[in-house]
């Protein structure tokens, strides 16, 4: 991975020496390997298989309260583990992506059981690890947009963080650094080349699974309702990063569960064609 250079530079230097922007302010992950004892890349191995072995519990209890059958959500676990992203963690292990699967993950199982205050805290800490992890915040904020105060509450902490890292840590200014990528983007976007090998990327994300997804998408339209800014935050970064199957991996709580329900509708278990439960239900 091309950012791989920048995170161990991190571990062996500090995370205060920073490297390239915006990797720099992951400083979550090349923290935790400098602090292990062993060696800085059996150090990064180790913190990857962790967070890919959490977030495949996570899926699979998150699926479970999806409706899914107990079969279905174990396939669902397989599904993600053999993803191109996931199994490239454990080939270029000096990375961070996995540990934004996991915040992402455990943000919504958290958000499952109403468990707000931990949601906040795990979102927090998992920008900390990658910048993406706020989207999930976009699956809160559809749930109470009735109520815009509860939403800038539970949206305060995050952010700060956010930003507060890039202000504590020298380096090039966060936002220049955007402004000068995405003309280059741009310019990318716009050639022949780049629209020959865009799909392939995109299909690349997770195969055929895309194809079993889409068998799902009218019957789960308000699963799809309940998670649409956070699948359109997901998309935006096609804007400003040229990744584009890493980038898209992160929709795996969203693309994972129509494959299980599809699944467990072709098996004739047809609780999960009705509409599931996301969200704990509130009390009166």
């Amino acid at each position: 991975m091309a950012d791989s250079a920048a995170y161990l530079s991190m571990a062996e230097q500090g995370v205060w020496a920073g490297g390239a922007s915006p990797h720099r302010y992951r400083i979550l992950v090349p923290l935790l390997a400098r602090l292990m004892p062993f060696e800085l890349e059996t150090n990064f191995l180790l913190l990857s298989a962790f967070a890919v072995g959490c977030s495949s519990v996570l899926l699979f209890i998150y699926l479970r309260r999806l409706g899914c059958s107990k079969i279905a959500a174990a396939v669902g676990v397989l599904f993600f583990l053999q993803l191109r992203s996931v199994v490239a963690c454990f080939t270029h292990s000096v990375e961070t992506d996995s540990w934004g699967w996991l915040a992402t993950i455990a943000a919504l199982v958290l958000l499952q059981r109403g468990k707000v205050f931990s949601f906040i805290w795990t979102v927090t800490v998992g920008v900390l690890a990658r910048e993406s992890v706020l989207f999930v915040l976009g699956v809160f904020c559809l749930q109470e947009w009735r109520n815009p105060v509860r939403c800038l509450a539970v949206t305060v902490l995050p952010l700060v963080v956010f930003l507060g890292i890039r202000a504590v840590i020298p380096g090039p200014e966060f936002w220049q650094y955007y402004l000068a990528e995405i003309p280059r983007l741009w310019q990318r976007r716009v050639s022949p080349e780049w629209w020959h090998v865009m799909p392939f990327n995109i299909y690349n994300a997770f195969g055929p699974l895309w194809i079993l997804a889409c068998m799902r998408l009218r019957a789960q339209r308000e699963f799809l309702k309940k998670h649409s800014l956070f699948i359109a935050l997901v998309m935006a970064q096609l804007v400003v990063a040229s990744d584009e199957m890493r980038l898209l991996t992160l929709l795996f709580p969203v693309v994972l569960p129509l494959c299980v329900m599809a699944i467990d509708e072709a098996r004739g278990l047809t609780n999960t064609a009705k509409q599931p439960l996301f969200f704990a239900e509130k009390k009166p």
